[in-house]
């Protein structure tokens, strides 16, 4: 995981053998998320709720980006999506149910 993450972004710290964490401090949540996404890992942020929502409000826009969702709305607040990784599951699950693979 080092050879991903330059120094500026936190500090890491080994919880165990296959989990890593990354503790640091922002006060740009969209910037610092933009950061993480280009990680070529998988990651859950904990905390502040100020990146989870920035988290949020990027998959919203993939999402979109990837015809999955209708266009955003200008009041972010009302764009956050409980859970929009269980939405496309789902999504994923009716289409392969149907006969379909879902990459179509």
């Amino acid at each position: 995981m080092t050879r991903w993450i330059p120094r500026r972004l936190g500090r890491l710290e080994s919880i165990d053998e296959g989990q890593t964490r990354l503790l640091a401090t922002t006060d740009e949540p969209d910037w610092y998320c933009r950061q993480l996404l280009a990680l070529p890992a998988h990651f859950r942020i904990v905390e502040p709720v100020e990146l989870r929502d920035a988290a949020s409000v990027m998959i919203q826009t993939l999402l979109h980006a990837g015809g999955r969702l209708p266009e955003p709305t200008n009041d972010s607040s009302a764009d956050l999506l409980a859970d929009p990784i269980a939405d496309l599951a789902a999504d994923r699950t009716a289409d392969t149910a149907g006969g379909r693979s879902g990459r179509d």
